[in-house]
């Protein structure tokens, strides 16, 4: 049996707490029980392929994950809280007592180096017994110290060990008008430099519009993390969806990352999706399928804060899941290529790749998403992605003008022209961006 292992890789508080709502939902999607056991509804995936849980000899189903922190507190909740008997010690790595402190200079050169050896040893051996590991998927938000620099680590790692396996990132970025670390451009600038060459494709997501989409779409007045969490959640479903369950249009991850990135640098997608309605409005909605493609370009579902109509379409994959056909989708799809507000390059007239899985979306019952039929997740890589590299710019020189809080980054060992090669290579990005238009 041909079996195409994913290992998911977990970095710091926010990868950790992403991590734990995609496994909450993926357990949902596929019938098992918090405590890894199968359900009475067998929702398995597809017949020759087992990529995101691993069964014991026990029966119990665990899924192919690292859990990795500096410092034991989130990983002591998660292995206290209702998935306690899901993840094995095995998967959760909680290496030291302090964190990186916010600061990407601990994350790499000093805490997180010394924590790398564990972190190696674990990934080699839980890729000694797959038979065949496709592709690694990492969940991390380059603000903080641990999301960004010992992420940028372990990235080197896999890059120089699996080079030929996919890298695909989940990634909080830093946003433009909300923020709670004053050093967020540096750490995410650094992280970008020290990641360019080492994924192959990270999806771009903010704080500032997954609050929003809470707020404006589902009317929650005080979100909080869980509640964005949940809807990253969904988003990571749809795009997993054709590799966990069997589709008539599917799409691998390696299949993904070649239509979506055109040129190896700019490899940095936005995200969104479709529907965003809670169980009032969910019976009054028509929820229908040229409806939900063209929500996916409203600015109130995107995950990241940008103006996609100031730039260019270079491609998009559209990923349908459940009630839907696929003549349905192809005259949506038609529909949408002749429509004046979406534009493509010059050079890339036809820039849609369809995916669709009729396993129908799940919601959690507890959750603010109404159970719906059928939904649309849009990845599209634009140009239009470059403003959030300018305010990352931006906010990053006017503190590096002032050299303001750089003695703790060079406390920790790094050097004045790490940071010139940073902004140097952040120039080149937007440069490249401008040639793509």
């Amino acid at each position: 049996m041909d079996k195409r292992e994913i290992l998911s890789i977990h970095v710091g508080q926010a990868g950790l707490q992403i991590g734990l709502a995609c496994w909450e939902l993926f357990c949902l999607e596929h019938g098992i029980k918090p405590d890894g056991q199968q359900g009475p509804i067998r929702k398995l995936f597809s017949q020759n392929s087992f990529p995101f849980f691993e069964e014991t000899g026990a029966g119990q189903y665990v899924p192919r994950a690292l859990l990795i922190d500096l410092e034991p507190s989130v990983i002591e909740e998660i292995q206290m809280g209702h998935t306690r008997r899901l993840f094995s010690k095995k998967h959760a790595l909680a290496i030291g007592k302090e964190d990186a402190a916010s600061n990407f200079a601990r994350g790499r050169f000093t805490v997180g180096h010394a924590a790398m050896n564990v972190i190696k040893n674990n990934i080699r051996k839980m890729l000694e017994v797959y038979e065949n590991c496709q592709a690694f998927i990492i969940y991390n938000s380059c603000n903080g110290g641990t999301g960004s620099g010992l992420m940028t680590l372990i990235l080197d790692y896999l890059y120089s060990e699996f080079c030929k396996k996919t890298r695909i990132a989940f990634e909080i970025n830093p946003s433009e008008h909300l923020s709670s670390i004053m050093v967020e451009p540096y750490n995410a600038l650094l992280t970008t430099h020290h990641t360019m060459d080492c994924l192959d494709c990270c999806i771009m997501m903010d704080n500032e519009a997954l609050y929003n989409i809470c707020q404006r779409k589902l009317y929650i007045t005080n979100a909080r993390y869980q509640n964005i969490n949940r809807l990253i959640a969904q988003a990571v479903s749809a795009i997993t969806a054709s590799i966990r369950f069997e589709g008539l249009l599917k799409i691998k991850l390696d299949e993904f990352q070649t239509n979506l990135v055109p040129f190896p640098r700019l490899h940095f997608p936005a995200i969104s999706y479709s529907p965003l309605m809670t169980w009032e409005k969910y019976p009054y909605d028509r929820n229908r399928l040229d409806e939900l493609t063209l929500q996916c370009f409203d600015r109130r579902h995107q995950f990241i804060q940008h103006k996609p109509w100031k730039g260019k379409f270079m491609a998009c994959c559209l990923l349908y899941r459940g009630d839907c056909t696929i003549p349905d989708i192809n005259n949506t799809v038609n529909r949408l290529k002749v429509t004046r507000n979406i534009h493509f390059a010059n050079w890339c007239q036809m820039g849609f790749k369809v995916g669709y899985n009729c396993s129908p979306p799940h919601c959690i019952e507890s959750g603010d998403l109404a159970h719906i039929t059928k939904s649309c997740c849009a990845v599209s890589n634009t140009t239009s992605i470059s403003s959030v590299w300018k305010n990352i710019q931006k906010n990053f020189d006017k503190m590096f003008e002032r050299r303001a809080f750089l003695h703790w980054y060079f406390a920790e060992g790094m050097e004045y022209y790490n940071f010139l090669d940073a902004r140097e290579n952040m120039s080149y990005l937007l440069l490249d961006y401008e040639e793509a238009y």
